[in-house]
């Protein structure tokens, strides 16, 4: 199994008034090759986001998972253009090619949809906020390696109508080298990717090439000050602006070769940074000509998504 090592861009210069221009240039220009070849990034310090509020945040969707099936039913999942609540096991298949459903329980949160216990509800919700600060730096970023100006994409997210924190528990117990989620892109702009200190590890991604699957690994730097993980990574959204030139790459979540690690629980936050729903996707007129004419058709994001949602969840 080969690896794919994303190079380490520091988004916190993108911050408000936070960086230099030269320091703005260097992030730009790293992300820049990783965009169109693999469309992952590591973020060095969470991507600017405490650690205590990542830590607080796992311990509360431990917190969460770890509650009666029946209290989680009462929260679950309805629709998906809401698309917030609990979603138990079986009840998704991202890739049709699988025989079952994933193994996992998720839990779709954006502040003050659901009633959770406060003890739960405040540390999500203060991720929220500071993952959707620091996915904004990333779209910054990522705009500049783009030739774009600066707040074109974080400037469709000033609504985060549809960005939502998905709150995920895999199962220990799982054969070494099954599938803990099946293959898929993302939906939106970028994924705020975050991993727990010791998780165990599994995510892969496709090369765009080959199509071979390589094991996601951390370049050196990229650890947080509690030891986890984070990355971006590219989505549909932004692939349709770009006309494809950003690739939202196939990726999915294997149990670790080694059994007894496969036998530990997996916790992953992932924050899911969309354009708002009245946004349209039509491609941005600098990634089209005459040659190179749309490759998709437009529509809104939020039609977009709830299609896409429509595609892997049961809700009934």
């Amino acid at each position: 199994m080969s690896i794919l090592t994303p190079p380490l861009v520091d988004v916190r210069c993108f911050f408000d008034g936070a960086g230099t221009e030269l320091e703005k240039s260097a992030s730009a220009e790293a992300a820049r090759w990783a965009c169109r070849a693999h469309g992952f990034l590591a973020l060095p310090a969470h991507g600017g986001i405490a650690s205590e509020v990542v830590v607080a945040a796992f311990d509360s969707i431990q917190a969460l998972f770890a509650m009666p099936q029946e209290k989680k039913m009462e929260l679950a999942f309805r629709d998906v253009r809401e698309n917030v609540g609990y979603i138990q096991l079986g009840r998704e298949k991202p890739d049709l090619s699988e025989a079952a459903p994933d193994p996992k329980e998720v839990f779709q949160f954006a502040p003050g949809k659901r009633q959770l216990p406060a003890e739960i509800e405040e540390p999500l919700a203060a991720l929220f906020r500071a993952g959707m600060a620091a996915s904004r730096a990333a779209l910054r970023c990522l705009a500049r390696s783009l030739d774009l100006p600066e707040d074109e994409l974080a400037a469709s997210t000033r609504d985060a109508d549809l960005c939502t924190l998905r709150c995920i528990h895999y199962p220990g117990g799982a054969a070494p080298r099954s599938t803990r989620c099946g293959a898929h892109t993302d939906f939106g702009l970028c994924t705020l990717l975050l991993h727990e200190q010791g998780g165990a590890p599994g995510l892969q991604a496709a090369d765009r090439t080959t199509g071979e699957w390589r094991d996601v690994v951390p370049p050196p730097g990229a650890a947080g000050a509690d030891g986890g993980v984070a990355y971006v990574n590219l989505g549909d959204m932004l692939s349709r602006w770009t006309n494809g030139e950003c690739c939202a790459t196939p990726h999915r979540v294997v149990a670790p070769a080694d059994s007894a690690q496969a036998a530990r629980s997996r916790f992953v936050l992932a924050l899911f940074c969309d354009a708002d729903a009245a946004t349209s996707l039509a491609c941005l007129p600098q990634f089209t000509s005459a040659e190179r004419p749309p490759l998709f058709q437009p529509m809104s994001a939020g039609d977009f998504k709830a299609m896409r949602l429509a595609g892997i969840t049961a809700v009934s």
